[in-house]
């Protein structure tokens, strides 16, 4: 993986803030020299589900003698967005046509985001994150007291028991004998 939302800007966000120009720059100095390195699998800069699919286009259109194995996404919204989720993967596979990492995915800090309908979320977007071929990995963001961990802190809230219990079949990526790992 490379550089963390590239395409957020301002205080406290956490991300890269990144021009393209000083993107591709980067990403040819420090990434590069790893391709075809056995083994590695380089993954384009991160990006949000806001404008971020638009700052990928332009970065990949100038970084046009650069490597990536997967693109990189982030996507946060309320637990009522689930066909939001299908439709941007959806978008980004139609943009792209490479393997997706989904890196940090969750839900916002709306208040209306109910435990029920958190929980049915998880439930919808794993099954769906499991059944999309070009899905190679994903990963719920955000772990704290009344997300992923109960409110005092000390085990799995109701939709860490989901998250942590959930089995799949053989992704659908995935080769071999069925065994997968």
């Amino acid at each position: 993986m490379s550089f963390n939302e590239p395409d957020l800007c301002g205080d406290g966000t956490g991300a890269a803030c990144m021009s393209i120009q000083r993107c591709v720059t980067a990403y040819q100095n420090y990434m590069m020299p790893f391709n075809n390195t056995p083994g590695v699998r380089l993954g384009a800069p991160a990006v949000t589900d806001n404008g971020g699919l638009n700052w990928l286009q332009d970065f990949m259109g100038n970084c046009t003698d650069c490597h990536y194995d997967f693109i990189n996404l982030h996507w946060y919204s309320n637990a009522y967005a689930f066909s939001y989720l299908q439709y941007y993967v959806r978008l980004a596979y139609s943009m792209f046509g490479m393997p997706i990492w989904i890196t940090e995915f969750g839900m916002t800090s709306e208040s209306y985001n109910t435990d029920i309908a958190t929980q049915n979320f998880l439930k919808n977007a794993t099954a769906f994150l499991d059944a999309v071929p070009y899905v190679e990995r994903y990963s719920w963001f955000y772990d704290a007291p009344g997300y992923l961990i109960n409110a005092n802190g000390k085990g799995l809230s109701a939709q860490g028991v989901i998250y942590n219990s959930y089995t799949a079949p053989c992704p659908a990526w995935a080769t071999g004998d069925g065994s997968c790992y």
